[in-house]
């Protein structure tokens, strides 16, 4: 009598809903991981652009306009634009926004480069 070598169709299926539970588990996983990673990224940004932001005015004791204050943001594809610093965050462009007023309010958003900073808002994908 011959031996027969290979899987049934049972193990095949076996094997088949083992994967399915598997990828079910471990995508969504790996997709948080992503998300936290580009969260991060973009935290990196912000936290750049205020420090940045903050050295500016002790080195010269005054706010920065918004074309001074990109000069010491030190973050790829830095570019100064009328609603704030426009850089490249995992590939991705977003603008961190900038206000001339102390208080960030949404009405007293920088309108030029050349206005002047008193405060860094949030960051917004272009």
């Amino acid at each position: 009598m011959k031996k027969q070598s290979g899987m049934s169709w049972v193990e095949v299926l076996m094997v088949l809903a083992v994967l399915v539970i598997i990828s079910a588990v471990a995508v969504p996983k790996l997709v948080g991981i992503s998300n936290q990673s580009q969260q991060l990224a973009q935290s990196e940004a912000l936290d750049a652009v205020k420090l940045a932001f903050a050295v500016s005015i002790q080195e010269n004791q005054q706010f920065p306009d918004v074309i001074e204050l990109s000069q010491y943001v030190d973050a790829d594809g830095v570019l100064p634009v009328d609603r704030g610093i426009k850089l490249s965050v995992s590939g991705d462009s977003y603008t961190i926004l900038t206000y001339s007023d102390a208080e960030c309010r949404t009405t007293d958003r920088t309108a030029a480069t050349t206005d002047t900073v008193r405060c860094i808002g949030d960051i917004v994908r272009n």
